[in-house]
């Protein structure tokens, strides 16, 4: 059995973030940025065109985890022997 990629992505701004997962990198960015826009909309002046760096995780076979201060992420519940996700991915979302 093949079990498809999981990638959660996060657009961190002003100390709050917002976050989504999809099957791709590329979605999983562009999905958060989207995320962050409606989220933050009423807080912050967000222009068009602009360039947000978005961190995107692997989290395939991890159903529950959090977001420690430093950026990780941090696998709970009865994964939380599995070892904290430090690597991630910058990628570019121009929005």
């Amino acid at each position: 059995m093949t079990t498809s990629k999981k990638y959660t992505a996060f657009v961190h701004a002003g100390g709050t973030c917002s976050w989504y997962c999809a099957e791709g990198k590329t979605e999983a960015a562009t999905k958060a940025v989207q995320q962050f826009k409606r989220d933050f909309k009423h807080i912050f002046k967000i222009k068009k065109g602009v360039e947000y760096k978005v961190s995107v995780f692997d989290t395939t076979g991890i159903e529950e985890w959090v977001l420690d201060d430093y950026g990780y992420i941090h696998p709970l519940g009865d994964q939380s022997d599995k070892e904290v996700i430090k690597d991630f991915e910058t990628i570019k979302v121009y929005a």
